[in-house]
Parts: C-alpha cells; sequence; structure tokens
C-alpha cells in the first residue's frame, strides 16, 4: 500500500500579498495537469486523485475570497483617519501597506517590544503623499530611527512626540523637512544625543519638550541652542528655558570673569 500525503500551506491572512495568492494558484493548476494524471494512472491512484481534486477546489476557492477580500479592506483602509497600535508584545512588523493610508491623520503606536517600524526588503515607500497630522510612538525598544515613510506628510505633520524608546540613537536627517510641524516631544529616550542639523527650518515650531534624555538636554542648553533659537516655547527636564534667558545667563558670567 502506498501512503499518500499531501501537505496544504492554509495560513494566509486578510493582507496575503497577491504574488503569494497567484504562487499558490499556479501550484494546484499543477495538481490538476495532464501529466500528473497520467503519473497517478500508472500507479493505481486515480480515486484519491479525485478527491484531492475536490479538496484542491475548495482551497482555490478560499484562495480567491481571500484576495477578494483584501482588495476590499484595502479600499477601506483610505477612509481610515485614526489608527492606533498597542500592547501587541509579538508584534514585529505592522502587515498594512502605508501607501493604502491616504486619509490617515493620526496614528499611534507603543507598548510593542518588538516592533522597529523599519520597512521591509522590497518595500517603495518613497514619493508618498499622505495626509498625517499627529504621530505618537510610545515603548518601542527595538525602534533605532524614524520610518522613511514619515517624509510623505512633511506638509501635514505637526505633532511628533517619541516617548521610552531606549535604543532610538538618532533623529533623521530630513527631520527639518516637517515644515509643518508645531510640537515634538521627545521623552525618555536616553541613547538620543543631537538634534539634526537644519533645524532652524521647521519656522512652524512653537513647542519643543525633552525629558529623560541628558546629553540632548545638554546640548540644547549649550552648544546646539542655535538649533532651536525660534521656538517660543522650549521644556528641558520640565523646566521652561528661553534662549534669551540662556543669553543672559552666558553675559553674566563673562563679565563676572572680567571682573575677577
Amino acid at each position: 500500500m502506498v501512503e499518500k500525503h499531501v501537505d496544504v500551506d492554509m495560513s494566509f491572512t486578510a493582507t496575503t500579498k497577491s504574488y503569494n495568492i497567484f504562487s499558490r494558484r499556479k501550484v494546484l493548476e499543477q495538481l490538476g495537469s495532464r501529466t500528473f494524471q497520467e503519473i497517478s494512472s500508472a500507479w493505481g491512484v486515480q480515486s484519491d486523485l479525485k478527491k484531492l481534486e475536490h479538496t484542491v477546489s475548495a482551497i482555490k476557492a478560499v484562495l480567491c475570497d481571500a484576495e477578494e477580500r483584501q482588495a476590499r479592506m484595502e479600499g477601506r483602509l483610505t477612509y481610515l483617519r485614526t489608527l492606533v497600535v498597542g500592547d501587541c508584545p509579538s508584534l514585529t512588523s505592522l502587515s498594512l501597506s502605508i501607501k493604502h493610508l491616504t486619509a490617515l491623520e493620526t496614528l499611534m503606536i507603543g507598548d510593542c517590544k518588538e516592533l522597529s517600524l523599519m520597512e521591509t526588503e522590497g518595500e517603495d515607500n518613497q514619493d508618498l503623499k499622505l495626509s498625517l497630522q499627529n504621530l505618537i510612538i510610545w515603548d518601542l525598544p527595538m525602534l533605532e530611527g524614524l520610518p522613511q515613510w514619515l517624509q510623505g506628510s512633511a506638509n501635514t505633520l505637526q505633532v511628533l512626540r517619541i516617548e521610552e524608546c531606549e535604543n532610538l540613537k538618532a533623529l533623521p536627517k530630513w527631520l527639518p523637512c516637517l515644515k509643518s510641524l508645531h510640537k515634538l516631544w521627545i521623552v525618555d529616550c536616553p541613547k538620543l544625543s543631537s538634534l539634526p542639523e537644519g533645524m532652524e527650518a521647521l519656522t512652524a515650531l512653537r513647542e519643543l519638550g525633552i525629558r529623560g534624555c541628558p546629553d540632548l538636554s545638554r546640548k540644547c542648553r549649550e552648544e546646539d541652542s542655535h538649533k532651536i533659537a525660534r521656538v517660543t516655547q522650549i521644556y528641558l527636564d520640565g523646566i521652561k528655558f528661553t534662549i534669551e534667558k540662556k543669553m543672559a545667563s552666558t553675559s553674566t558670567s563673562k563679565k563676572k570673569k572680567k571682573g575677577r
């Protein structure tokens, strides 16, 4: 007796990529090919092939339905305005494509221990036109940098808050391209040590808050103060800080040294 075993991968979600569905279809179609039928006839397993054919037909129907559901899902996502992703300890990537969220205004992502927000290989998010106005990120220990797709909201993003991202090492060089940014808060990101060059270009920035970032706070008080000279409200470790106050303090210090 010949034991026949067919292993069919049924693991797919509503966000299954079309190319995966197409590749599975090709495999299923091969099962019904003439060559396959001739081999099965020689081995005397026609009846089993017939049963398998019915199973294959059912699976193909399910896959087709999944593809249709995916298309409908992407269509609905174009109207989504607020998205909150939180408390997902095993989430490693966002399985939705940001390019479909063209109406999204508020995005909140937090408490996802394995999520880095890095683009997957082969994903092209350049030249995106998004409408994101508020981005709040918290408790993402795997985050080392902001995602490239955020540049798609360069003309609309108004609020950016980053909190408890212990491995965030640097802000991107393109951050000054966020021309509509009004508020920027960075909290408990101890490895972040400086603001990128060109921060003066953020003429709409009215509020900057930094807390729990020792090196970053120190530089903003001292050598990097010129980068935030245009900002009217600055809070460093819970204390309101103004460039005028800093300059006055420096001037007084110089006079005291001369007096000695």
